[in-house]
Formats: C-alpha cells, sequence, structure tokens
C-alpha cells in the first residue's frame, strides 16, 4: 500500500488544474494526508511599444488568488488544506515547494493555459516529472466525446499475455496510476491489466495487477523495491 501523508497540488485556475485539485483532494481524504495548494506567479515579460516599455498589469493580491483557490475545493473535501503563493519559476518554485514539504505526491494538471499565465503547461509538467524525487500524477480534463484532441493519450498496445510479466499488485486504480507515471520515468513502459475496468476492480478489493514487458521485468521490479523501501514509514 502507497503511504501518503503530504500532497502537492498547483493551480493555474484552468479546467485542468481544477480535475487536478478534484483528484487530489480525494487522495487527501482517503489517505489522511495533508494537502497543499500552491500557485506560482511568474514574472511578466517587460513589453516595449512606441514610446518605451509598457509597464506590466498589477498583481493580483495574495488574498484574492488564496480565495481563488478556496472556491476551486470541492464542498465535500475533508483534512488540512494549506494554500501558497510563490514567485518566480513554475516548475523550479513547484519542486522546491514539494521538497520542502516533504511532499509524497505531486498531482498536477496538464496542458491549462490561463491567458498570457502559463503555469501548467506540457513542459512544465514534463520539468516536474523530470525532476521530482517524489511520484507525480498528472491529470488532462476529459475532453467531449465528439472534439478530437492532438494530446490525446495512445492506446496502450496489444500485446500477447505470453509478452508481458505482472511486476506487482495494487489495490486502487490511482496507485496504478501512480506507479505506471513511476516506471515511466525510468524509461520502462507498463501496462494497467483490465484498464477499462479498473475503477469496479479497484472497488471490489480485487487487486490490480501491474505489467511490463518480459525484458523489462527485473529492472521495473529492482525499482520498485528500492522506491518503496525509501518510502517514510508513515505512523
Amino acid at each position: 500500500m502507497l503511504r501518503i501523508a503530504n500532497i502537492l497540488c498547483p493551480t493555474d485556475f484552468s479546467p485542468s488544474a481544477q480535475a487536478a485539485i478534484s483528484v487530489a483532494c480525494s487522495l487527501a481524504r482517503d489517505y489522511g494526508a495533508a494537502l497543499t495548494l500552491l500557485y506560482v506567479r511568474e514574472p511578466v515579460p517587460a513589453v516595449m511599444g512606441e514610446f518605451g516599455s509598457i509597464p506590466p498589469p498589477p498583481r493580483e493580491p495574495d488574498d484574492a488568488l488564496i480565495a481563488k483557490m478556496r472556491a476551486n475545493v470541492p464542498a465535500d473535501s475533508q483534512g488540512a488544506i494549506a494554500f501558497e503563493i510563490l514567485d518566480g519559476n513554475a516548475a523550479e518554485k513547484i519542486l522546491a515547494c514539494a521538497r520542502e514539504r516533504s511532499c509524497d505526491l505531486v498531482v498536477i494538471g496538464t496542458h491549462g493555459r490561463t491567458g498570457l499565465n502559463r503555469l501548467l503547461v506540457g513542459s512544465v509538467a514534463d520539468a516536474v516529472l523530470r525532476g521530482a524525487s517524489c511520484p507525480v500524477l498528472t491529470i488532462r480534463p476529459k475532453a467531449p466525446a465528439e472534439a478530437k484532441s492532438e494530446d490525446a493519450e495512445e492506446p496502450e498496445p496489444t500485446l500477447d499475455a505470453n509478452d508481458l510479466a505482472t511486476v506487482c499488485s495494487v489495490a486502487t486504480p490511482m496507485e496504478a496510476e501512480i506507479i505506471r507515471n513511476a516506471l515511466k520515468q525510468e524509461g520502462i513502459a507498463s501496462f494497467i491489466e483490465g484498464s477499462q475496468q479498473a475503477g469496479m476492480v479497484g472497488l471490489l478489493g480485487i487487486p490490480i495487477r501491474i505489467q511490463v514487458r518480459v525484458g523489462d521485468f527485473d529492472r521495473a521490479k529492482k525499482f520498485i523495491e528500492k522506491r518503496e523501501a525509501h518510502r517514510p514509514v508513515q505512523v
């Protein structure tokens, strides 16, 4: 069982970030974890006009930003929620905050954009995935069924059962996604057995199997064992 005591969720108030906040609040409730919502205020580049540089728009006050973050928290959320505002490079500040708060999980939206103040774009999420010392769970909002998105995930390849080996089993679909993201950072492709039925399987308490290609089994097994061994024990 994954031990999660502290969760960090960056936001830029986009639909992707809102979806991430909902997931982070659900995880915090289920694991009894503390949750930190983070907004990173990136510097606005100077714009040159006909008569010199144009001053940047006034910064939104901290209390107004915190009020917006509170408004995005689902009404049924439980447990401690901290709100933090930092100034600087988004990816760097997210990683620094995760380290300082000893976070066990970062939940981040992808491809979120809010005007000129881009926070959770693909490059930021990718930088967090590569630089985080804890698992990172990426969330993107569901697109309308009729809409075609160039960001849609590629379907998992269809492989013969003999090409795959079960490297571990977990109790919930969320844990399966966290482990799959961690393996992806190591360059190991993994597959959730019965992903279409994962939600029902998890609710019934039947273990969900994480599978890797046979040639990657030993490396994946050692990585998962090392990762679990270095996790702090939750009291």
